[in-house]
């Protein structure tokens, strides 16, 4: 996984096809949702990322903003194929530099699903994936690393539970740059996110409205091998309609315990998805 991206990125909440076709927007921007595109379907994601970290850690301070770039296409009613690639760029004290993180590779399958009523689901998707090296120097691992997961999603009315988990293997290869983010060492690396989600408007699609909004609150947790552990709340906006979606959150460390990289002093997600 790229950067202090990793799991916010690897595995995206979709827009997708859900019960009555809305329920698939109360899908947090961070958490991994059991949500996913229709078969045929396509989802474009590009999710802009700015984060403070503190110098602290053993690379100083720094500036990092991330441009991820990511595609789903639903091959069945059941099975989603995503690709993503981030673009990062690093200021650092005296060094300025842009270049393409490791591209992250993944299939989400629909291991369960129960859609009791219009706006109600419980849904459960296994992930697996690789992360294959960009070999840009200073950006890539230049490893070939797998990963897997779990994500689960519960929907009613207007309330959403997202809760996910995802483990790493890190083969950490000759990528020499330094270390700033989760996931980018050569220690496995395990997330275990939550978010929760309320529909602030409308309280009801009775008037057949086409959009809504919703308020969602992130727990992210971050554990990885060599000891680093961290957790962030990331609260947010999410305004979509049937097809698309504009989402934001804000990140504040709740605890950290890193030795091996940069403490995150704070962070911000924008970004949009598009359903084809």
């Amino acid at each position: 996984m790229a950067g202090a991206t990793r799991l916010l990125l690897v595995v995206l909440g979709l827009v997708g096809a859900g019960p009555g076709g809305r329920a698939a927007a109360q899908q947090a921007t961070n958490v991994p949702a059991a949500l996913q595109p229709g078969e045929g379907s396509l989802v474009y994601r590009p999710l802009a990322s700015y984060f403070r970290l503190d110098g602290n850690g053993p690379s100083g301070a720094v500036d990092m903003a991330v441009q991820s770039h990511a595609l789903a296409y639903g091959l069945t009613h059941k099975l989603t194929a995503v690709a993503e690639v981030p673009l990062i760029y690093v200021n650092t004290p005296g060094t300025e530099d842009v270049g393409v993180g490791d591209i992250d590779l993944t299939l989400q399958w629909r291991w369960f699903v129960d859609d009791p009523a219009p706006l109600q689901t419980r849904r459960v998707v296994l992930i697996g994936g690789v992360e294959v090296p960009s070999f840009d120097d200073g950006f890539s691992s230049e490893s070939l690393d797998p990963f897997f997961g779990v994500s689960a999603t519960w929907i009613h009315s207007r309330h959403a539970i997202n809760a996910a988990a995802v483990w790493q293997f890190n083969t950490r290869g000759g990528g020499a740059g330094p270390v700033l983010g989760f996931s980018e060492s050569d220690a496995e690396a395990l997330a275990i996110d939550a978010a929760y989600l309320y529909r602030v408007d409308p309280a009801s699609f009775a008037d057949g409205g086409q959009t809504s909004t919703f308020f969602q609150a992130q727990l992210l947790g971050r554990y990885e091998t060599h000891g680093d552990t961290q957790l962030i709340f990331a609260p947010g906006i999410i305004h979509n309609g049937l097809t698309w979606a504009v989402e934001g959150a804000v990140q504040v460390p709740l605890a950290q315990d890193l030795d091996h990289r940069a403490e995150l002093v704070w962070g911000i997600n924008f970004g949009f998805r598009l359903l084809y």
